[in-house]
């Protein structure tokens, strides 16, 4: 065998030992990046979506109704969901401080428009009569799922 020939069979076995190098750590780098990928891929498909407010036991309205019963020194089973805070005796300090606990309790925050949106008035007692059970309900719903969305 001429020096030549040994010369590039040697560059041929060095090219096959570094190609042989190379596809095994690329292939042990790509199949342990490729599983890191899936593992993650499929821990965020699985993993449950985080939400701001707490698990009540009991609907929206049951637990407005409670607070609002608390506030107000009454028992929760007087309250219908069509009782109105005027029907109540709730004065313009008690309707604030009853959104001011609702805030607290759903960990929302009720804009002013949103109460003025259903009594139809700046002054909230001026429109208490509209402003029931289910009203509160459904406008801290929409609060909590507009927290939820941002």
């Amino acid at each position: 065998m001429s020096r030549s020939e040994s010369g590039g069979l040697a560059v041929i076995l060095i090219a096959v030992v570094l190609l042989g190098f190379v596809v095994v750590c690329l292939a042990g780098g790509g199949l342990a990046a490729f599983w890191l990928m899936q593992v993650n891929t499929v821990y965020t498909e699985v993993s449950p979506p985080t939400v701001s407010s707490p698990v009540y036991p009991g609907d929206t309205l049951s637990v407005v109704k409670e607070i609002t019963a608390a506030q107000m020194g009454l028992d929760a089973a007087e309250i219908q969901p069509s009782t109105s805070m005027a029907d109540l005796g709730a004065d313009e300090l008690d309707i604030v401080e009853l959104v001011m606990e609702l805030e607290e309790e759903f960990d929302v925050s009720i804009p002013d428009e949103a109460i003025e949106n259903v009594t139809g008035s700046q002054t909230w007692v001026n429109g208490a009569d509209k402003l029931t059970m289910e009203k509160l309900a459904e406008i801290v719903e929409r609060q909590k799922l507009a927290t939820f969305e941002h």
